[in-house]
């Protein structure tokens, strides 16, 4: 083959595994660093209000994603101040696109239809309240219990503002937007209005300066459509069962246990228990036996299916109480053959060995 066949051959191949290489999806830690947006453009440039101080300026803002999480970015015009309890960030939200619904607020531009107010106060103490009509201010709107949030900014201490950088996520599920229920599997807007007061007597900021913005969200596909997911108490220890309807994007399981409410860190599991149906919108069945249990305790066990992408999205817990005695063996996601039964037959065997040798003895 010449050098010329060589080459083309090459470039062939490399087009090939380009060709094959699966789409990467943005992966985003809020941690205040912007590098992992890549090369987004934002959302919205609100620009320099002079009559604004620059820290509480906010210039632009940014949207995004994923199967779980929304996530919402600011920067302003100079390093933003968060001083102790005096600067609060509102997003309001009108997630049915309802005005009819939800409170009309006073913090984002007395915007009607909000049914979420997201707020965060000194750059790190996050909350979500729900509003109803009726509702006026951030204050009258119910907290939305157990809401998953979070907050990053460039701060190098609570309260000492060295950048401009603040990024904040929500969980779609505690804002009511579900695939199913929000959008069937494509994509569609919710009404906004974000609002920053810097409790100072300089003007604060809205964006946009009246109305609402449209945020963009993606209806990414589930990566697992989990059917069911429990723990029963067995002979052997605890059987933890679990059953999917499809596996888009799915790599594997992780299962967590712990003996109250608190979701421990390190998986149960010594491996990734590894998809039956990676990819597929096929199903599978799951079953996972834990006899390392002790009688009369209540375990809680959750369930983390993870992405091609890192993404994970965590189920439960799920509680049972053990009510009977065990082993201390821990046997991992597979159809064990127990030992014992070997163990008898074996027995059964040698006995009857030496049964047939002392009878040839006698004779």
């Amino acid at each position: 083959m010449s050098r010329k066949h060589v080459v083309v051959a090459f470039l062939f191949g490399l087009l090939l595994m380009l060709v094959a290489l699966p789409a990467l999806a943005l992966t985003i830690t809020v941690d205040g660093d912007k590098v992992d947006w890549g090369a987004q453009a934002p959302l919205i440039t609100d620009g320099d209000e002079p009559l604004i101080t620059d820290k509480w300026d906010i210039n632009e803002v940014y949207v995004n994603n994923n199967s779980v999480n929304l996530f919402v970015r600011f920067n302003t015009l100079a390093n933003t101040e968060w001083q102790s309890n005096t600067e609060f960030f509102y997003l309001c939200l009108d997630t049915d696109n309802n005005t009819g619904t939800g409170g009309s607020i006073s913090q984002c531009a007395s915007m009607t239809g909000v049914d979420f107010i997201f707020r965060a106060v000194n750059g790190n103490i996050i909350n979500l309240r729900s509003c109803v009509a009726g509702n006026t201010n951030f204050g009258q709107c119910t907290a939305v219990a157990g809401a998953v949030l979070a907050a990053g900014t460039e701060v190098t201490h609570p309260g000492i503002g060295t950048a401009d950088e603040n990024e904040f996520s929500v969980r779609l599920s505690d804002l009511g937007i579900t695939e199913a229920g929000s959008c069937g599997g494509g994509s569609f807007t919710v009404k906004a209005n974000i609002y920053f007061d810097n409790s100072d007597t300089d003007p604060d900021d809205n964006v946009p300066n009246s109305g609402t913005v449209n945020l963009p969200i993606d209806c990414v596909a589930l990566a697992v459509r989990l059917n069911s997911f429990d723990a029963t108490s067995v002979a052997e220890g605890i059987r933890v069962n679990w059953a999917t309807s499809s596996e888009v994007n799915n790599v594997g399981f992780n299962l967590y246990r712990s003996t109250d409410s608190v979701r421990p860190t390190t998986p149960l599991n010594s491996a990734m228990i590894e998809a039956q149906a990676p990819g597929s919108g096929q199903g599978a069945n799951y079953t996972y036996t834990d006899s390392n249990v002790t009688a009369g305790t209540t375990y809680y066990y959750w369930l983390e299916d993870v992405e091609s992408t890192g993404s994970a999205t965590v189920h439960g817990p799920v509680t049972v109480v053990v009510n009977t005695p065990t082993a201390v063996t821990l046997n991992n996601l597979s159809t064990s053959t127990s030992t014992m039964p070997w163990m008898v037959a074996g027995a059964v065997l040698l006995g009857a060995a030496g049964l047939l040798l002392a009878r040839r003895r006698r004779a």
